[in-house]
């Protein structure tokens, strides 16, 4: 097991080209952080800092900030699935503690929001 394979797991499409609507963003996003759980990497022998190196854990690298035009923290994410709450909050968490599971929960729960009937995606 290696990065690749990790890659071919968790991050099949690049975030760039999983943007056509914020369902496929999401579920793009949420992929790659379940891939971030302690338990994956081990599995594919990847650490966070080869997820980090390879700079895969950033907003370049996420479909959502693709999808909401703001893939730098300095661009206003108002259009972002997330909003108005965000990532910022789950992001740092990740960031101090190699925490993914704030995010997938967040992920998770607004995904599943998208795909209720009564609430279209945006």
């Amino acid at each position: 097991m290696s990065l690749e394979t990790w890659k071919e797991e968790f991050y099949p499409t690049h975030a760039r080209e999983a943007t056509a609507t914020p369902v496929q963003a999401l579920k793009n996003s949420l992929r790659k952080w379940i891939g971030a759980k302690p338990a994956n990497l081990a599995k594919h022998e990847v650490t966070l800092e080869e997820l980090d190196a390879e700079e895969l854990l950033d907003g370049d690298n996420c479909s959502l900030c693709h999808y909401s035009g703001c893939p730098t923290a300095s661009v206003d994410c108002s259009l972002c699935p997330l909003a108005p709450k965000g990532c910022q909050q789950n992001y740092r968490i990740f960031l101090y503690d190699f925490n993914p599971y704030p995010l997938i929960e967040q992920l998770t729960t607004t995904l599943c929001e998208a795909l209720k009937p009564s609430n279209p995606p945006r």
